[in-house]
């Protein structure tokens, strides 16, 4: 993998994570380095927080990529959101996650403190002593 598809991946995480900043920042940077590249573009896309640079950067990718239908419903969404009086437009939330998607079981499984984890190995280690030394002493 190359400098420019790291921080690429890095860029895509951080959106995940929520951190839209810092993965507008990484993805300009790459964007910076290759002007056609849609990824790039999406990370940008759903990490600004101006709807302006969205709707800019989205029509952006799809001169490049006609067929992004993620693309395509996003603007279509933003449109939505700056013609209607009432709304204010929102960073598109349900968006980001169809992107990055992994495997259901891994979206759904929760991670294990590490630290739960040795404290249940220690306790076992403690009742299996005990429990060997009531039999040995017995």
């Amino acid at each position: 993998m190359n400098d420019q598809e790291l921080l690429l991946q890095r860029a895509k995480g951080l959106a995940q994570n929520g951190y839209y900043e810092e993965a507008r920042t990484a993805a300009l940077e790459v964007f910076r380095q290759d002007p056609t590249n849609t990824s790039a573009l999406w990370v940008i896309a759903i990490s600004t927080s101006s709807p302006t640079e969205r709707r800019n950067t989205l029509t952006r990718l799809l001169r490049l990529q006609p067929d992004n239908r993620q693309a395509r419903a996003m603007l279509d969404e933003l449109s939505q959101q700056l013609t209607s009086p009432d709304t204010t437009p929102k960073r598109p939330s349900s968006v980001i996650r169809p992107l990055y998607t992994e495997p259901e079981a891994a979206n759904t499984r929760q991670r294990t403190n590490p630290m739960l984890l040795v404290g249940l190995g220690v306790a076992v280690f403690v009742f299996a002593v005990g429990a060997l030394l009531l039999l040995i002493l017995n």
